[in-house]
């Protein structure tokens, strides 16, 4: 799986699934890759864009996307994201 792939997997699940519960617009910050996933974070664009904090969401899960199988996962605040990568 590509970085497109992944992206366009996070942007989908973004769009239908957490967006309807936010009432400013999300996108994706980081898309950082690892050997057997692609980890998605997000955040309100306007912060992305313009780091405006009083627009910042703390403490949202990392969208885990499994390159073997494209199934997209929430993984947990409290964790680093080293710590949530996908088994091989």
């Amino acid at each position: 799986m590509n970085k497109e792939e992944a992206r366009r997997i996070a942007e989908e699940y973004i769009a239908n699934e957490l967006q309807p519960m936010f009432a400013f617009e999300l996108a994706i910050s980081v898309l950082k890759e690892f050997e057997t996933c692609w980890i998605a974070v997000y955040n309100y664009r306007d912060y992305i864009e313009n780091k405006e904090n009083r627009r910042k969401i703390i403490g949202n899960s990392p969208l885990i996307i499994n390159k073997r199988t494209g199934v997209l996962r929430r993984g947990v605040s409290r964790l680093p994201i080293e710590k949530q990568v996908d088994g091989a």
